[in-house]
Parts: C-alpha cells; structure tokens; sequence
C-alpha cells in the first residue's frame, strides 16, 4: 500500500526504513502521518471504505498532490473515501461534498455545483481559500 500511496520511497530512505518510529501522535514530518497507512490487521489491508480526517492539513502543496492522486488511485479501486477536511482542493475532485455549519449539513453536491451558489457557504469558503476575501 505505501507504494500505491507513492511514499514508498519516502520510507525507505529513512534510517529505519519502515521500522522508523514516528513523533507524538503520528506525526514527525508531513509524510510520516502517511507511513501508518499499511495495517499489520488482514481485515484493514484492503478496507471498502477509507476515512480520511484532514489528510492534508499537515502538507506542502507538492506532498498534497502525491496524496490526493494516490487518494483518486484508491478510489479507482473501488475503495470509498471519506474525506473531513477544511482544505477545499483536498476535497475539490469528491463526487459528493457536503459543507457542515454549526454541525448541520447545510450545503451539498460537486464543487462545480457548490462554488456557482451565490451566498453559499461553499463559495465564501472557496473564495477565502484562493485569495478574493
């Protein structure tokens, strides 16, 4: 799976290689989050369904793009992910996204769909994202 998520490279330069340790919570650089992918659990190696919270949050926009293709791949293989982020373009390319407020659905459908809505909380977001607020 870590070369399918094209960081198989990554950890096999690392000293350890895939017995490196990684810091607190997971986290000792933006793609040794990633390096916790493969799962010794059988029944977690090939899941139906990938929940994803803010896989990106913690990447420069060179390292989210190996992420959200390889995300596309796994989707190619019939495997559903479910993405929770605030970074749009990790989401951009979802065939369904949902916006929450409050924690309330209040917006849903593609981000062609979302970023057309005058006023939508979809579209405000966006805007900030790219620079227009």
């Amino acid at each position: 799976m870590a070369r399918e998520a094209d960081i198989d490279e990554f950890i096999s330069a690392l000293p350890e290689k895939y017995d490196t340790l990684v810091g607190e919570r997971g986290i000792n650089s933006p793609s040794a989050r990633s390096s916790a992918w493969p799962s010794p659990a059988p029944c977690l190696r090939d899941p139906a369904i990938l929940i994803l919270d803010e896989p990106t949050s913690a990447l420069d926009a060179a390292t989210e793009k190996i992420v959200t293709t390889a995300l596309e791949k796994a989707d190619a293989r019939s495997h559903e992910p479910f993405i929770i982020a605030h970074r749009l373009s990790t989401v951009r390319k979802a065939d369904k996204i949902m916006v929450f407020e409050k924690g309330k659905i209040v917006e849903t459908g593609t981000h062609a769909e979302l970023i057309t809505r005058e006023g939508g909380v979809y579209r405000k977001l966006y805007e900030y994202q790219i620079g227009l607020h």
